[in-house]
């Protein structure tokens, strides 16, 4: 079969791949420390990245996937589906199957036993297809559609109703369960995991990203199995270090200004790395000895200074030491 890479809640895989076919999901968890753990999914006491879903929504809600975020990235999704086949469906009725989904219950020998051979993708087609708030759309789709028995008009058939011999064979019914279910089997596995996360009840349910092997078995390295995408990070580093500067400003009455930020940073206890940021004036290079924070803030925002650069780890490192500022604050910036 090949060495395998998944991604679990509890005992319920949500996403998966094999050797070089996998999604990075490093980003979820704030340290590279492996531990052993066992799912009903082929994995029997492996090392595995293990956080709980708080520290996942806690992570998620600052990265970039809070809930709104999660929706606007369904909705885009969606509408770029719609472009191209019928699909009835929305974010409230996706959100509110994944929250009724009971997952001491719902795990992979329950998908098996179920035949669900597509796993957690078919589960949630089978579950949304039974949902009141679901079925309505699709009603209201079908009784929107031209009467196809009815040709005393002479009207033409319309190609987005039968776009092929296929589509009239299968009947509009059947063509949205087969775009419903090609639609949730692309699906980004964050918006999945980001809703199963804003259940309270879920809170210390762990995920566990099963990825040692890929480095045991040599398919990937662990730098390969720590990237990140940089522009991504980039932005969210940015966003963070000003929520914290505002939080600064406003709570502690630090000053405007750069130097103020920094030594509100260093007075927070920053551990990491601390380097010469070098600035230009007047064609004379000086320096100014920053936190990585304010290091990486001042790289990233004047591009046009090349005197200066830092590593994806660096990255790593001071969006995770401005986390925990803002952990230890009770999540208040």
């Amino acid at each position: 079969m090949g060495t395998e890479i998944d991604l679990n809640i509890k005992n319920l895989t949500i996403s998966w791949g094999k050797i070089e076919i996998f999604d990075n999901y490093f980003w979820l968890f704030d340290n590279f420390i492996f531990q052993r753990k066992t799912n009903d999914n082929s994995f029997e006491n492996q090392l595995a990245l293990s956080t709980n879903l708080k520290n996942v929504k806690f992570r998620m809600d600052h990265l970039g996937w809070s809930l709104k975020e999660t929706q606007a990235v369904f909705d885009s999704t969606l509408g770029n589906a719609q472009c191209k086949f019928d699909l009835v469906l929305n974010f409230n009725i996706l959100k509110r199957v994944i929250q009724n989904a009971d997952l001491n219950k719902l795990n992979n020998d329950y998908l098996r036993n179920k035949n669900y051979d597509y796993g957690f993708s078919d589960w949630l087609k089978n579950t949304i297809e039974q949902d009141p708030e679901y079925q309505a759309l699709v009603n209201h789709y079908i009784d929107q559609l031209p009467n196809l028995t009815d040709s005393s008009n002479g009207a033409e058939l319309n190609d987005n109703v039968l776009s092929s011999e296929t589509d009239f064979h299968f009947g509009p019914e059947k063509e949205l369960e087969i775009n419903l279910e090609e639609f949730l089997r692309s699906l980004d596995p964050n918006i999945v995991l980001r809703i199963f996360c804003e259940k309270d009840s879920n809170s210390d349910l762990e995920l566990n990203w099963f990825c040692y092997d890929l480095i045991a078995n040599g398919w990937a390295t662990e730098d390969e199995i720590k990237y990140i995408d940089p522009r991504f990070y980039r932005i969210e580093h940015n966003k963070l270090y000003g929520k914290l500067q505002r939080y600064a400003i406003v709570v502690d009455g630090v000053d405007d200004t750069i130097q103020g930020m920094d030594n509100w940073l260093k007075a927070k206890g920053i551990k990491v790395f601390r380097k010469d940021y070098i600035k230009m004036k007047r064609n004379n290079k000086f320096n100014c000895h920053y936190t990585a924070p304010t290091f990486i803030r001042n790289t990233i925002d004047h591009p046009e200074n090349e005197l200066n650069s830092f590593e994806n780890e660096d990255l790593i490192n001071s969006v995770n030491v401005m986390l925990h500022i803002i952990k230890i604050n009770n999540s208040s910036c």
